[in-house]
């Protein structure tokens, strides 16, 4: 007897309750099944050597090795229970369509779990690899303090929100559902909507690795503040979107040129209804272009000063002193006059008024201001305070105190002291602080 005869040889048989033959061991299959355990064993052992070493050297934590470990024997138990069926020629139907086209059978249902483990090891690892490498890059930073929690979240809900999208991708041609359907001239299935989200998600994903990880050393080296910054990534994500986009659609098959003819007419209709959007958005891309106005500048705007917190397409977000988010437009920031404190010098000027009644002795006015302004924190010594005598009022004679001062974010604190202050002193001295009077005639 030869070897293949040998192998050939049927060791027992299954056959269901109408006689068909559901399954036929053979050696050949018992040798095939005892061969992909050895394989399935060697593999799965040599990828946690791999994991064992990764974790030495970009340690990972306990948790999420035994996360690894668990989810490897769970994938080399259903990897070698798919390699016996193929070795055995067991895969029985549990639903079939009556077309033929959709099928559900045994090895389906577990190549599908093993996806689905491996894409959430896949996952894991990933995840924990990006999240080393970002907090390596922001150690020690305000950055990672103040958008660290958020950069994390979002990255990892990308990460996994690609892979589980791959494994959709190969779970629907596995089980052959992925019809057709014709809307007009396009033709799309679930495979080409999917495949289209995936090209956003990871356009997502390597702006995020651009702008977090390579260009984020870039600037560090380069001491590039916090506002220019923010306008390049702006400018980078505008690109990689727009790009992704196109992609996306010639992947569904929608021919562009009609999208854009079906566009132009369109936005010719909406253009004057929507002005004000359309200037809001060009002022906000000469805004990241000429950076007057940056991200972490604190401007003086009409009623609101704070801090700019975001510059967006159509409208910024401006935190203002009293810890309120004000959605300005950024047409108002690019066409009124705003006041940005932090492109003047750290040092500034401000004023201060007073008035007091006619006949006061003015160099005593003076001397007790310059004190005043000497004893109030936050107004320097250098340049020095001086004052001005300003006019003769209806009811009173007034000056205005001229002071520095580097606090431009609290400076109406430093006013409200300072004028605490000279009130103490002028009631000390009994100086009198008039208030408007005025005679009334009446004629009987």
């Amino acid at each position: 007897m030869s070897i293949s005869e040998w192998l050939a040889q049927s060791l027992f048989s299954w056959n269901d309750a109408n006689g068909n033959l559901l399954l036929h061991v053979t050696i050949s299959g018992v040798v095939g099944c005892i061969l992909s355990a050895i394989v399935v064993f060697a593999l799965v052992r040599l990828v946690r050597i791999g994991i064992r070493r990764y974790s030495d050297k970009h340690q990972l934590t306990p948790e999420l090795k035994g996360f690894v470990n668990r989810m490897l024997s769970a994938a080399g138990a259903i990897s070698w229970l798919i390699l016996c069926m193929l070795s055995l020629h067991f895969n029985p139907m549990v639903l079939s369509a009556s077309e033929g086209d959709f099928t559900l059978s045994y090895r389906n249902i577990l190549l599908a779990i093993l996806c689905v483990v491996i894409a959430r090891i896949a996952d894991k690892v990933i995840s924990a690899r990006l999240l080393e490498e970002f907090d390596s890059q922001t150690q020690k930073d305000i950055y990672n303090d103040q958008y660290g929690a958020k950069n994390k979240s979002n990255i990892t809900g990308v990460v996994r929100n690609v892979l589980f999208i791959i494994v959709g991708i190969i779970l629907i041609r596995n089980f052959n559902l992925d019809y057709s359907y014709t809307i007009g001239k396009v033709t799309i299935s679930p495979t080409k909507v999917l495949f289209a989200i995936l090209v956003i998600l990871i356009a997502r994903l390597l702006l995020w690795m651009l702008t977090n990880l390579f260009l984020y050393g870039f600037y560090k080296r380069e001491r590039i503040d916090l506002g220019k910054q923010y306008a390049y990534n702006q400018l980078l994500s505008y690109v990689i979107y727009f790009l992704a986009m196109i992609f996306a659609l010639k992947w569904i098959e929608i021919d562009l040129t009609l999208l854009l003819a079906g566009a132009a007419a369109l936005l010719v209709g909406i253009g004057i209804a929507l002005q004000q959007v359309i200037s809001d958005f060009f002022s906000g891309l000469v805004i990241l272009f000429e950076r007057s106005v940056e991200v972490g500048d604190f401007l003086d705007f009409g009623e609101y000063r704070g801090t700019v917190k975001k510059i967006g397409l159509r409208a910024s977000i401006i935190e203002t002193i009293e810890r309120k988010d004000v959605v300005i437009p950024n047409s108002h920031l690019v066409n009124e006059r705003v006041t940005n404190w932090s492109s003047t010098r750290g040092v500034t000027r401000f004023r201060v008024g007073v008035g007091v009644a006619y006949g006061t002795d003015t160099n005593e006015v003076k001397r007790l201001l310059l004190q005043a302004a000497k004893q109030t924190d936050g107004i320097l010594d250098r340049p020095t305070p001086f004052i001005r005598f300003t006019e003769f009022g209806a009811s009173s004679l007034d000056f205005e105190l001229m002071f520095f001062s580097e606090q431009v974010r609290t400076i109406e604190d430093v006013k409200s002291n300072l004028r605490f202050e000279i009130d103490d002193l002028f009631r000390a001295h009994d100086i009198t602080i008039p208030f408007p009077q005025r005679d009334i005639h009446m004629n009987k």
